[in-house]
């Protein structure tokens, strides 16, 4: 997954990718990531822009836990 995600990130594409793996989450900076869900039957995207959300996050993140875990846990 590593070598996807690399050979993705310096495509000259903007490439979107679904995805409910952790596994790939892992191989992802926060920055990256763009968190879509279903709210009264809307849908809603959003980054982590925040910087209480990215703090607590990376406080995780140094802790040794994974960004897929965070992601996973409800975290993020």
């Amino acid at each position: 997954l590593n070598l996807v995600v690399e050979v993705l990130k310096n495509s000259d594409k903007q490439i979107i990718i679904s995805t409910h793996s952790p596994y790939l989450l892992d191989n992802l900076n926060i920055e990256d990531i763009v968190l879509v869900k279903k709210e009264r039957r809307k849908t809603k995207a959003r980054r982590v822009e925040s910087k209480e959300e990215k703090e607590r996050i990376k406080r995780l993140l140094n802790e040794g836990i994974p960004l897929g875990e965070v992601y996973s846990s409800g975290a993020l």
